[in-house]
């Protein structure tokens, strides 16, 4: 007869609530940096750079 497995512990459900949320995190701070690198990028620096000094 085959034993069933115990559920997993609440713990393993923290971890994975606390995955998620860092991922989540690490997802809006990626697109807010892009955006930032976009809108830059759109509007132009509007002053030149010398060459020298």
């Amino acid at each position: 007869m085959p034993v069933a497995a115990p559920p997993p512990a609440p713990v393993d459900v923290d971890t994975d609530a606390k995955r998620r949320y860092v991922l989540w995190g690490a997802l809006v701070a990626a697109v807010g940096v892009l955006g930032t690198i976009a809108w830059r990028l759109a509007r132009g620096s509007g002053t030149t750079r010398s060459g020298g000094e």
